[in-house]
């Protein structure tokens, strides 16, 4: 009877042992699991903060308000920095600068390196450039240039070919009187309205290239010429040279609005 008894303690003894060592591998590997998660956060909230600071460095030349200020390599996260956005997991996800009064040379490009920044939102501020990066990658989805000093020639091999998911578009009130654009096939609005475009060349391309807009507002510009593209074969549309006149252009029922 000892005897049975002992080998029932034994086993059981042995049981508990098996499952403590179980549960024990359990926790292991849960911690290690918990730490691998936190630095690989830590490397890339890093990696972003050194993508933030270069940009700062490149091309912010003036920041009289002091927007920029908490902007510091001593922060191990930007999540809280101003006019910065983060996902739950802490990835950069909206960059707001809106009226923050900086000017700058514009190199796009730093941005781009951040990989889930999909808002860029720069309008009310003095940048100026010409956009050119050679980023292969972009996952701005909304971007806002709009009331800047952009005046440079828009360049066809700009970085926002590179944008694919790219839906919204603002360059408005800026100083853009020509050049050449391409997007990607998600382009839905686009405002170059308030510049300085005669050429409806610019015009043209843009209804060949981008065939699912919606929204194209090319309002207070000084657009000359014949409008040439498929898009519009069913009409041409001419215009005086000396008058504002396409105010804007829905797509696809080409309805136009003129001024006179």
């Amino acid at each position: 009877m000892k005897k049975e008894r002992w080998e029932i303690l034994s086993l059981w003894s042995a049981g508990a042992i098996v499952r403590t060592d179980f549960v024990m591998m359990l926790l292991v590997g849960f911690f290690f699991m918990g730490v691998c998660a936190l630095s690989s956060q830590q490397e890339s909230s890093g990696g972003e903060v050194g993508s933030l600071l270069a940009f700062k460095r490149s091309s912010i030349e003036a920041d009289p308000k002091g927007f920029l200020g908490n902007w510091v390599l001593s922060s191990s996260s930007p999540c809280s920095w101003n006019g910065v956005s983060c996902s739950e997991d802490g990835r950069v996800t909206k960059l707001d600068f809106t009226n923050a009064g900086i000017s700058g040379h514009l190199h796009i490009s730093d941005l781009m390196a951040l990989t889930s920044l999909t808002t860029l939102l720069l309008s009310g501020n003095f940048f100026y450039g010409n956009l050119s990066s050679s980023a292969k990658f972009c996952s701005f989805e909304f971007l806002d240039l709009s009331l800047n000093n952009f005046s440079e020639p828009l360049a066809a091999d700009s970085s926002l070919i590179s944008c694919s998911g790219l839906a919204y578009f603002n360059l408005s009130h800026n100083s853009i009187s020509s050049g050449s654009l391409k997007f990607g096939h998600s382009l839905s609005q686009l405002d170059l309205s308030g510049n300085k475009i005669s050429d409806l060349g610019l015009l043209s391309s843009l209804l060949s290239n981008c065939q699912n807009l919606n929204l194209l507002n090319f309002s207070s510009n000084k657009l000359a010429g014949k409008l040439e593209t498929p898009l519009a074969r069913a009409s041409w549309f001419s215009t005086s040279p000396t008058t504002i006149c396409l105010v804007k252009y829905h797509l696809p029922s080409y309805k136009t609005q003129w001024c006179l």
